[in-house]
Protein backbone atom coordinates (compact mmCIF):
# COMPACT_ATOMS: atom_id res chain seq x y z
CA UNK A 1 0.00 0.00 0.00
CA UNK A 2 1.50 3.15 -0.65
CA UNK A 3 1.97 6.11 2.01
CA UNK A 4 0.02 9.29 1.62
CA UNK A 5 3.12 10.93 3.53
CA UNK A 6 6.60 11.56 2.27
CA UNK A 7 9.47 12.26 4.79
CA UNK A 8 11.61 14.98 4.93
CA UNK A 9 15.46 14.35 3.67
CA UNK A 10 17.81 16.16 5.04
CA UNK A 11 19.85 18.58 2.90
CA UNK A 12 22.96 16.08 3.73
CA UNK A 13 21.49 13.50 1.55
CA UNK A 14 20.47 15.47 -1.61
CA UNK A 15 24.12 17.74 -1.49
CA UNK A 16 25.72 15.22 -3.96
CA UNK A 17 22.82 14.99 -5.99
CA UNK A 18 22.25 18.79 -6.78
CA UNK A 19 25.45 20.49 -6.01
CA UNK A 20 28.47 19.73 -8.54
CA UNK A 21 32.43 21.96 -8.64
CA UNK A 22 30.33 25.51 -9.93
CA UNK A 23 28.52 24.91 -6.63
CA UNK A 24 28.54 28.08 -3.97
CA UNK A 25 27.20 29.10 -0.62
CA UNK A 26 26.50 32.49 0.74
CA UNK A 27 25.76 33.22 4.33
CA UNK A 28 23.41 35.45 4.97
CA UNK A 29 21.57 35.84 8.11
CA UNK A 30 22.06 32.08 9.64
CA UNK A 31 21.38 30.46 6.32
CA UNK A 32 23.79 29.23 3.46
CA UNK A 33 22.26 29.91 -0.01
CA UNK A 34 23.18 27.79 -3.08
CA UNK A 35 24.54 29.82 -5.77
CA UNK A 36 26.51 29.26 -9.11
CA UNK A 37 28.04 32.03 -10.78
CA UNK A 38 29.56 30.93 -14.63
CA UNK A 39 30.69 32.64 -17.61
CA UNK A 40 32.32 36.06 -18.30
CA UNK A 41 30.56 39.48 -19.80
CA UNK A 42 27.48 41.12 -18.41
CA UNK A 43 25.99 39.68 -15.57
CA UNK A 44 22.64 38.07 -15.74
CA UNK A 45 20.83 37.55 -12.34
CA UNK A 46 18.24 34.51 -12.47
CA UNK A 47 15.49 34.05 -10.27
CA UNK A 48 13.13 30.92 -10.27
CA UNK A 49 9.82 30.35 -9.07
CA UNK A 50 7.70 28.62 -6.05
CA UNK A 51 9.13 25.47 -5.39
CA UNK A 52 12.00 25.42 -8.26
CA UNK A 53 15.42 26.06 -7.87
CA UNK A 54 18.44 26.89 -9.44
CA UNK A 55 18.61 24.29 -12.13
CA UNK A 56 15.43 25.86 -13.52
CA UNK A 57 18.16 27.34 -15.66
CA UNK A 58 20.41 24.73 -16.04
CA UNK A 59 19.83 24.24 -20.11
CA UNK A 60 20.19 28.37 -20.48
CA UNK A 61 23.45 28.60 -18.23
CA UNK A 62 25.19 26.44 -20.80
CA UNK A 63 23.60 28.16 -23.48
CA UNK A 64 24.59 31.73 -22.65
CA UNK A 65 27.60 31.31 -20.28
CA UNK A 66 30.09 32.15 -23.00
CA UNK A 67 28.88 34.68 -23.75
CA UNK A 68 27.48 36.61 -20.46
CA UNK A 69 27.89 35.78 -16.41
CA UNK A 70 25.10 33.72 -15.45
CA UNK A 71 24.47 33.79 -11.65
CA UNK A 72 21.74 31.71 -9.91
CA UNK A 73 20.29 30.38 -6.72
CA UNK A 74 18.44 28.30 -4.67
CA UNK A 75 16.10 31.44 -3.37
CA UNK A 76 15.70 31.20 0.63
CA UNK A 77 12.67 28.60 1.04
CA UNK A 78 13.71 26.25 -2.02
CA UNK A 79 16.43 24.07 -3.13
CA UNK A 80 20.02 23.24 -1.28
CA UNK A 81 19.46 26.72 0.68
CA UNK A 82 16.05 25.78 2.34
CA UNK A 83 13.58 27.47 5.10
CA UNK A 84 14.02 30.63 6.66
CA UNK A 85 14.64 30.32 10.52
CA UNK A 86 12.40 32.76 11.81
CA UNK A 87 10.42 31.68 8.38
CA UNK A 88 10.66 35.19 6.78
CA UNK A 89 9.24 35.41 3.62
CA UNK A 90 7.90 39.01 2.80
CA UNK A 91 8.93 40.80 -0.23
CA UNK A 92 11.20 42.76 1.68
CA UNK A 93 13.13 40.27 3.39
CA UNK A 94 13.71 38.82 -0.60
CA UNK A 95 14.70 42.35 -1.68
CA UNK A 96 17.28 42.99 1.46
CA UNK A 97 18.69 39.25 0.52
CA UNK A 98 18.99 40.04 -3.56
CA UNK A 99 20.64 43.66 -2.33
CA UNK A 100 23.25 41.82 -0.36
CA UNK A 101 24.14 39.14 -2.40
CA UNK A 102 24.81 41.30 -5.27
CA UNK A 103 26.63 43.37 -3.00
CA UNK A 104 28.80 40.31 -1.89
CA UNK A 105 29.49 39.33 -5.73
CA UNK A 106 30.29 43.22 -6.31
CA UNK A 107 28.58 43.35 -8.87
CA UNK A 108 28.28 47.17 -10.73
CA UNK A 109 26.03 46.93 -13.22
CA UNK A 110 23.96 43.92 -13.90
CA UNK A 111 20.46 42.21 -15.12
CA UNK A 112 17.37 40.35 -13.58
CA UNK A 113 15.58 37.79 -15.19
CA UNK A 114 12.90 35.95 -12.93
CA UNK A 115 9.80 33.31 -14.05
CA UNK A 116 6.67 32.88 -11.99
CA UNK A 117 6.95 34.05 -8.26
CA UNK A 118 10.84 34.71 -9.51
CA UNK A 119 9.93 36.91 -12.22
CA UNK A 120 7.65 39.17 -9.08
CA UNK A 121 10.70 39.78 -6.99
CA UNK A 122 12.76 40.39 -10.16
CA UNK A 123 10.15 43.13 -11.34
CA UNK A 124 9.81 44.54 -7.48
CA UNK A 125 13.19 44.82 -7.33
CA UNK A 126 13.55 47.00 -10.48
CA UNK A 127 10.86 49.20 -9.13
CA UNK A 128 12.06 49.27 -5.86
CA UNK A 129 15.95 49.27 -5.98
CA UNK A 130 16.45 50.06 -9.88
CA UNK A 131 20.31 51.90 -9.20
CA UNK A 132 22.78 48.74 -10.51
CA UNK A 133 20.16 47.35 -13.06
CA UNK A 134 20.50 47.89 -16.91
CA UNK A 135 17.60 45.30 -17.57
CA UNK A 136 14.77 43.46 -16.56
CA UNK A 137 13.90 40.08 -17.91
CA UNK A 138 10.06 38.75 -17.48
CA UNK A 139 9.26 35.26 -17.88
CA UNK A 140 5.33 33.86 -17.54
CA UNK A 141 6.13 36.14 -14.43
CA UNK A 142 3.28 36.63 -11.66
CA UNK A 143 1.79 40.14 -10.63
CA UNK A 144 -1.40 39.76 -12.38
CA UNK A 145 -4.12 37.36 -11.27
CA UNK A 146 -3.72 33.37 -12.06
CA UNK A 147 -6.31 32.42 -14.58
CA UNK A 148 -6.28 28.68 -12.92
CA UNK A 149 -5.17 28.69 -9.76
CA UNK A 150 -3.22 25.49 -8.72
CA UNK A 151 -4.83 23.36 -5.75
CA UNK A 152 -2.09 23.05 -4.05
CA UNK A 153 -2.58 27.72 -3.39
CA UNK A 154 -5.95 27.09 -2.67
CA UNK A 155 -5.27 24.52 0.19
CA UNK A 156 -2.89 26.47 2.03
CA UNK A 157 -6.72 28.55 3.14
CA UNK A 158 -7.23 25.87 5.48
CA UNK A 159 -5.89 23.68 8.22
CA UNK A 160 -6.13 20.20 7.14
CA UNK A 161 -4.55 21.84 3.93
CA UNK A 162 -1.70 23.02 5.64
CA UNK A 163 -0.95 20.16 7.24
CA UNK A 164 -1.06 17.95 4.36
CA UNK A 165 0.84 19.98 1.96
CA UNK A 166 3.80 19.65 4.83
CA UNK A 167 3.19 15.97 5.09
CA UNK A 168 2.38 14.57 1.56
CA UNK A 169 4.49 15.62 -1.63
CA UNK A 170 3.59 12.45 -4.17
CA UNK A 171 5.40 12.25 -7.47
CA UNK A 172 1.76 12.18 -9.27
CA UNK A 173 0.83 15.86 -8.11
CA UNK A 174 4.46 17.11 -8.83
CA UNK A 175 4.38 16.15 -12.28
CA UNK A 176 0.76 17.56 -12.34
CA UNK A 177 2.07 20.82 -11.46
CA UNK A 178 5.05 21.14 -13.71
CA UNK A 179 2.17 20.13 -16.77
CA UNK A 180 0.63 23.43 -15.42
CA UNK A 181 3.78 25.25 -16.65
CA UNK A 182 5.68 23.57 -19.42
CA UNK A 183 4.65 22.75 -22.66
CA UNK A 184 5.27 18.99 -23.44
CA UNK A 185 2.98 15.68 -23.01
CA UNK A 186 5.87 14.07 -21.83
CA UNK A 187 7.28 15.16 -18.57
CA UNK A 188 10.72 13.45 -18.20
CA UNK A 189 11.19 11.30 -15.01
CA UNK A 190 14.21 12.87 -13.83
CA UNK A 191 12.69 16.23 -13.74
CA UNK A 192 9.53 15.23 -11.20
CA UNK A 193 12.26 13.19 -9.47
CA UNK A 194 14.36 16.82 -8.72
CA UNK A 195 11.40 18.77 -8.11
CA UNK A 196 10.03 16.23 -5.24
CA UNK A 197 13.46 15.97 -4.11
CA UNK A 198 13.93 19.44 -3.53
CA UNK A 199 10.28 20.07 -2.43
CA UNK A 200 11.36 16.91 0.30
CA UNK A 201 13.97 18.91 1.56
CA UNK A 202 14.02 19.63 5.97
CA UNK A 203 11.57 22.34 5.66
CA UNK A 204 11.02 23.40 2.20
CA UNK A 205 7.46 22.17 2.64
CA UNK A 206 6.75 24.06 5.46
CA UNK A 207 8.58 27.19 3.48
CA UNK A 208 5.96 27.10 0.98
CA UNK A 209 3.45 27.09 3.33
CA UNK A 210 4.44 30.52 5.21
CA UNK A 211 5.51 31.85 1.89
CA UNK A 212 1.75 31.14 0.71
CA UNK A 213 0.55 33.02 4.06
CA UNK A 214 2.74 35.83 3.72
CA UNK A 215 1.88 36.66 -0.09
CA UNK A 216 0.08 39.68 0.06
CA UNK A 217 -1.54 41.55 -2.94
CA UNK A 218 0.95 42.38 -5.68
CA UNK A 219 1.11 46.03 -6.11
CA UNK A 220 1.43 46.20 -9.62
CA UNK A 221 1.12 50.16 -9.57
CA UNK A 222 4.64 49.89 -9.58
CA UNK A 223 5.39 48.16 -12.60
CA UNK A 224 4.45 52.03 -14.36
CA UNK A 225 7.48 53.34 -12.64
CA UNK A 226 10.04 50.76 -14.16
CA UNK A 227 12.38 52.58 -16.88
CA UNK A 228 14.58 50.20 -17.40
CA UNK A 229 14.48 48.19 -20.94
CA UNK A 230 12.22 45.20 -20.40
CA UNK A 231 12.11 42.09 -22.45
CA UNK A 232 8.90 39.96 -21.94
CA UNK A 233 9.50 36.10 -22.76
CA UNK A 234 6.41 34.56 -23.02
CA UNK A 235 5.45 30.83 -23.12
CA UNK A 236 2.30 30.95 -25.18
CA UNK A 237 0.49 27.89 -23.29
CA UNK A 238 1.52 28.81 -19.61
CA UNK A 239 -1.82 27.53 -17.94
CA UNK A 240 -1.13 29.68 -14.91
CA UNK A 241 0.05 32.61 -16.32
CA UNK A 242 -1.32 32.97 -19.88
CA UNK A 243 -0.82 35.39 -22.68
CA UNK A 244 -2.89 38.43 -22.33
CA UNK A 245 -1.08 38.81 -18.72
CA UNK A 246 1.84 39.89 -21.39
CA UNK A 247 -0.09 42.43 -22.32
CA UNK A 248 -0.88 43.76 -19.26
CA UNK A 249 2.78 44.09 -18.41
CA UNK A 250 3.57 45.48 -21.50
CA UNK A 251 1.02 48.24 -21.01
CA UNK A 252 2.20 49.28 -17.85
CA UNK A 253 6.19 48.79 -18.41
CA UNK A 254 7.12 51.51 -20.71
CA UNK A 255 9.81 50.15 -22.43
CA UNK A 256 9.04 46.36 -22.45
CA UNK A 257 9.19 44.37 -25.76
CA UNK A 258 7.29 41.62 -25.99
CA UNK A 259 8.33 37.88 -27.12
CA UNK A 260 6.43 34.62 -27.58
CA UNK A 261 7.82 31.51 -27.15
CA UNK A 262 5.74 28.68 -29.33
CA UNK A 263 5.57 25.44 -27.35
Amino acid sequence: MLSLTQSDVSMRKLYSRYTDNYSNFFKWRRMQVHFKDEGDGIPILFLHGTSSSLHTWDELAKLLKSKYRVIRMDLIGCGITGPHPKSNYSMEMYLSFINDFTHFLELDEFIIAGNSWGGMLAWNYAALRPKLLSGLILINSAGFKMSKTPKRFKLVQFKAGRWLLKKSTPKWVVKKGLKEVIYSDQIEERLTERYQALMLREGNRRAFVDLMMTRQQPKTELLASIKIPTLLLWGRHDKLYPLHQANLFQKQIRNAQLKIIEK
